[in-house]
Parts: structure tokens; sequence; C-alpha cells
């Protein structure tokens, strides 16, 4: 017959993991989380810790990383990620020159959302006209959701144009991975073509959120 291994509910897992198993546990930090430490032994973490209910990591710098997991589940928090972007401003007809050294924005993204910010200069214009885009953004945006709830609004201004443009904002079309700068908000009609009010004094202004694709 063959030697079957018996253990009642009430003995410790630990105890036949030890004796019967060739594995030892080191530590005893209540609601230690187990790690491998080598083939015959696992480790209680003291910095890692589970009650039941709440998952505690105490260690200084340490954290969960969550990069890029993928999660089919859309009720699941599967990204987080900072980081910076470069950007450039384009004109419809024309050339538009960032500045140097005020070009980067930076960002923070917790699962689809996507949060930005910065101070974008220029140094130099050569006759821009037409519409007025930002690239550059860290992630390209979501085109999926119905009645164009994709979009995102109201993500900047621009200060010291050359010519008075009213109700200037910034604006992320479904699908489009660039802002797109318009006059007119809260007046009667918008202004698509405000690239020719840009020169070597304005500055964007980026501040807000989008949805990502992934």
């Amino acid at each position: 017959m063959a030697n079957v291994q018996r253990f009642w509910p009430s003995q410790k897992v630990s105890n036949w993991l030890s004796t019967d198993a060739g594995i030892s546990w080191s530590g005893s930090t209540a609601n230690g989380i187990g790690t491998y430490s080598s083939s015959s032994e696992i480790v209680a973490e003291s910095t890692a810790t589970y009650d039941g209910t709440t998952l505690a990591l105490t260690t200084s710098g340490g954290g969960i990383d969550l990069d890029g997991l993928n999660s089919s589940d859309a009720n699941v928090l599967d990204d987080y990620e900072e980081g910076t972007f470069t950007a450039a401003i384009t004109a419809a007809s024309g050339t538009i020159t960032v500045h140097g050294t005020a070009k980067i924005g930076s960002y923070v993204k917790i699962g689809q959302q996507v949060f930005i910010q910065g101070a974008i200069g220029v140094s130099a214009v050569s006759s821009p006209s037409g519409a007025l885009n930002m690239t550059g953004l860290p992630f390209t945006p979501h085109n999926g959701l119905t009645g164009d709830a994709d979009r995102a609004f109201n993500l900047g201004g621009i200060a010291e144009p050359s010519a008075q443009t009213l109700g200037v904002f910034g604006r992320i079309v479904d699908g489009t991975a660039a802002i797109n700068w318009r006059g007119g908000m809260g007046e009667t009609a918008e202004d698509s073509s405000i690239a020719d009010v840009i020169d070597t004094s304005s500055q964007f202004y980026i501040t807000g959120s989008y949805r990502a694709a992934t």
C-alpha cells in the first residue's frame, strides 16, 4: 500500500511543511506574506502583510508595479506610470518651433486615464496659419466609446498671442494623438484656424486628462 500523508485541519501547515516536506518558515510576522527564500525556506515578510481585507506594504521606496498588465477586465487597475513627454507645435501651413528648454510636459497614467501638464514655449515662427495642434502626447487617445465620449476638452490655453483671440481652448478628438487648439469657447462660433496668432512670445499651458486607448 502506498504511504499516504494525512494531517488534520487544525494541524499547523508550517509544521507540516517543515517536518514532512523539508521546507521551513523563517520569521514570525503576524499576517506576513510568505515569499521564496531558498529551495528549503519560505520567509514571512514583515513589510508586506495581508490581514484578510488589507494588503499593506511599508518599505520606503517600495510599491506595486502595475506597468502595462493589460487586463481584459475593465474593472481591474492594471497600469500605473509616471513620466515626461516632448511636445511639438504644428500649423496647417508654415512652421512653429518650440523652445529648446520649454518643450517637456509631464504625465501620470492610472489605468486608461492620462493626466498631463506643462508649459511649452515658442522660439521661432515662419508664417504659421490654419489649424493649430500640439503633438507628442505620451499615449494614443481612446477611440471606441459612443457619442464622442472619448473626447477631452479644456486642456489648456495660450498666453501672449500676437492678436486677441477669445475663448482659446485645447481639445483631443477621439483617436487623434494631438491637442487641437481653437478659439471661440463660449462664443457663437468656433475658430478652428488660429495658428496665425502664434509668435515668439506665445506660451502653451496644458493641464487636464484624457482617456488612452490602452
